[in-house]
């Protein structure tokens, strides 16, 4: 696997992975230094269920090679939104990495100057379809 090509372990190692792997370093130790209160769903520095089942699908999309689909969905997604950028003068560049895509709005072509009110109506409109942007 080369995420390299995608620049998306840069991304993932920062924020997703380490941080989830250093908390599930946390269960290894002394029960009564790390051990948590029956019952009780621990905390940073104990035994947390949440981030080893975390772990376990960061791991299993891992083996499921579905970073790999990552290139043939931003290829199809940047190509779709280029599209709608030929029709539309109001987009001033499409961009990404990975699927962390961008698209900018503005109000001119030719010095283009950002456009926040058509950005806020469109993530708005997106937003009450139910697309997260």
């Amino acid at each position: 696997m080369n995420w390299a090509v995608y620049l998306f372990a840069i991304f993932c190692s920062s924020f997703f992975i380490l941080p989830v792997f250093e908390e599930i370093s946390h269960i290894c130790g002394w029960y009564n230094f790390w051990g948590a209160a029956p019952g009780s769903h621990g905390n940073t520095f104990s035994g947390n269920p949440l981030a080893c089942a975390a772990s376990l699908a960061t791991i299993e999309l891992l083996e499921n090679k579905y970073i790999n689909n990552v290139y043939k969905v931003r290829k199809y997604a940047l190509s779709i939104l280029n599209q709608i950028k030929e029709v539309h003068s109001s987009i001033g560049d499409v961009r990404g990495k990975g699927l962390m895509i961008g698209v900018e709005f503005i109000q001119d072509p030719i010095l283009k100057t950002y456009a926040p009110d058509i950005r806020d109506v469109v993530v708005s409109n997106c937003f009450q379809t139910g697309l997260l942007l």
